[in-house]
C-alpha cells in the first residue's frame, strides 16, 4: 500500500463529471500525469508541507493532499466543464522502511491551499502541527490519538518549533502575526 494519493484518473465522463477509470501511481509520482481528459490527478500528494520524524519510534510525519486539478489550455476557445476537486487532507505516520501507513487523521477545515499540517515531533512522544482549521493540536505520535488542542482563530501555517527555558520546554507557532507559546509539563 502506498502511503500516498494511490489512484490517478485516466478516463472521465464530461456529462456526469465522474472519473470512469483510474490507475495505481506509484509513491514519487514518476506515473502521475495530466490525462487527455484535462484533469491532472493527484494534483499535490505531499511535496508542500514541512515534515516530522521520530528517530526514537521511526516513524514519518506527512501531511497528504489528495485530490484532481484541472488542465486549463491556453489559446484552444472552449470552455472546460471540469472542476477541481475539493479532496483531502491527512496528516499520516508512515514506515521509513516499508512505506505503509501506520495512522493517519483527516484534517478538519479548509482544502483550499497546499501548505498546512506542518509537524514537529518531541522526545515526549507527542507530535504537534497546526490544523486548517487554525487549532493547534497533540497528538500521541504513536497511535494519532488527540491528546489536546486549542482553537487560535487564526491560520497556522509555519512549522512549530520547541525550546528549553530553564528546563521547562515550550512550543510555539506563528499564528498570523502572533506567536503562541505553549509551556508542556
Amino acid at each position: 500500500m502506498t502511503p500516498f494519493v494511490a489512484r490517478a484518473v485516466v478516463g472521465y465522463s464530461g456529462s456526469t463529471s465522474k472519473a470512469t477509470s483510474s490507475r495505481k501511481v506509484d509513491a514519487n509520482r514518476r506515473n502521475a500525469q495530466h490525462s487527455e481528459t484535462g484533469l491532472l490527478c493527484p494534483e499535490v500528494g505531499t511535496n508542500w508541507n514541512a515534515t516530522a520524524f521520530s528517530p526514537v519510534t521511526r516513524p514519518y510525519y506527512v501531511a497528504a493532499l489528495g485530490r484532481c486539478s484541472a488542465k486549463l489550455v491556453c489559446g484552444r476557445g472552449k470552455e472546460s466543464n471540469l472542476e477541481e476537486q475539493a479532496g483531502k487532507k491527512y496528516l499520516r505516520a508512515l514506515d521509513i522502511e516499508t512505506g505503509n501507513v501506520f495512522w493517519e487523521t483527516p484534517q478538519i477545515g479548509a482544502v483550499d491551499g497546499k501548505r498546512n499540517a506542518r509537524a514537529l515531533v518531541t522526545a515526549g512522544w507527542i507530535l504537534f502541527y497546526g490544523d486548517p482549521s487554525g487549532n493547534v493540536v497533540a497528538l500521541n505520535e504513536r497511535n494519532g490519538r488527540p491528546l489536546w488542542y486549542f482553537p487560535t482563530s487564526g491560520i497556522c501555517k509555519p512549522s512549530p518549533i520547541t525550546y528549553t527555558v530553564g528546563g521547562k520546554p515550550y512550543v510555539p507557532l506563528a499564528v498570523g502575526p502572533n506567536i503562541l507559546s505553549f509551556g508542556l509539563p
